[in-house]
């Protein structure tokens, strides 16, 4: 099963190294393939997140995916390489959707499917009523 979740992962990964940018999306592909992406990444996005505040809040924030946006996605080391960067900022939720704060992480990601985190910056707080 992990085998089969890293090789989509991978195949995933390659069809879109060609860089998201903060423009739209002009291929339905290419939104698709963010999705998957995204989606393969949450079980790592999520555990960062928590692991920040858990010691700041009572109860865990979410992050939906149409919350996170992708601020860059590269090659590490030569155009052949299968060890990516990854960087993204999410705005974690509580509750009906309040907003606790944005955060910026970046993951590193190997050909086998390790993904760990490199960074985690929090970058701004929401007052919480």
């Amino acid at each position: 099963m992990i085998k089969t979740i890293a090789a989509i992962f991978i195949t995933v990964l390659m069809l879109i190294t060609t860089g998201f940018s903060n423009e739209e999306s002009t291929s339905p592909n290419e939104e698709l393939y963010q999705n998957v992406f995204l989606s393969l990444l949450m079980p790592y996005i999520s555990e960062a997140v928590n692991n920040y505040y858990t010691n700041l809040l009572s109860e865990m924030p979410l992050v939906y995916t149409y919350d996170i946006e992708v601020l860059g996605v590269k090659r590490l080391l030569d155009d052949t390489s299968y060890l990516f960067e990854v960087d993204l900022q999410v705005a974690p939720v509580i509750g009906a959707h309040n907003a606790v704060g944005e955060d910026r992480l970046i993951f590193y990601i190997d050909g086998t499917g390790n993904v760990k985190l490199k960074k985690y910056q929090h970058l701004k707080d929401y007052p919480l009523f």
